[in-house]
């Protein structure tokens, strides 16, 4: 029994459709115009009913556009588009899926990492993870295996500050310095997402009105109410 089979009255989910062969890409498009499979070894075809979600981190139209992919079997498939925000569009969801992949990365690895101080996820909030949720997972791995205390710090991570750790003329800054930039940066990304609302703002950085706003003095952001 193969996939389509084992999914009929259910879904089935294609992920990285943006890597299916054209071979791949006909017999896809055959099965859901005819609603059939014919099983390996077999004369004789299935029916099936099968709701089908496919995903891609690539842009598929332009797949299409340079013949790379089916646009007969785009348009089958795309009857309906969910598109899924970045994680740098949606710095809300960073502290989420780092403390989740902490803990993970934690029990597997048998370290004794249990927490993220907020100078680390200062600079987890700032940074613009080209990767998205795969690269963050992959740092906090990281992170878990270079921490020998129970909570991850600014150290454990500072590889990803990467060369804006050297700055112009070969001169090398501390890390207070680049955490206090980093600090400054996700606090005015905050206040921009809130609309400049210091309690949304202080409840997306995990910390409380009276810390925001001393933040904020400390590095001369405007204060709105």
């Amino acid at each position: 029994m193969g996939f389509f089979e084992a999914a009929n009255g259910g879904t089935i989910f294609i992920d990285e459709m943006e890597n299916m062969s054209p071979f791949v890409q006909s017999k896809l498009l055959r099965v859901v115009e005819s609603r059939l499979v014919h099983p390996l070894g077999s004369t004789k075809a299935v029916e099936i009913d099968v709701q089908i979600i496919a995903a891609t981190n690539k842009d598929i139209r332009r797949n299409v556009t340079e013949k790379k992919f089916r646009e007969d079997l785009f348009f089958r498939l795309g009857e309906f588009f969910i598109k899924v925000p970045t994680l740098r569009d949606r710095h809300e969801d960073i502290h989420f899926f780092a403390e989740k992949f902490l803990l993970e990365a934690a029990n597997e690895l048998g370290k004794q990492a249990r927490e993220i101080s907020t100078e680390a996820m200062t600079i987890l909030m700032s940074y613009s993870w080209p990767g998205n949720i795969r690269e963050l997972k992959n740092v906090i791995r990281r992170a878990v295996l270079l921490c020998d205390s129970e909570s991850i710090g600014s150290g454990d991570i500072s590889f990803l500050i990467g060369d804006a750790i050297e700055q112009p003329g070969g001169n090398i800054t501390s890390l207070k310095e680049i955490v206090g930039r980093v600090e400054a940066e996700a606090i005015s990304n905050a206040l921009k997402m809130s609309g400049n609302n210091r309690t949304k703002a202080a409840s997306v950085l995990q910390i409380d009105q009276k810390t925001l706003r001393m933040k904020m003095k400390e590095y001369n952001l405007a204060q709105s109410d």
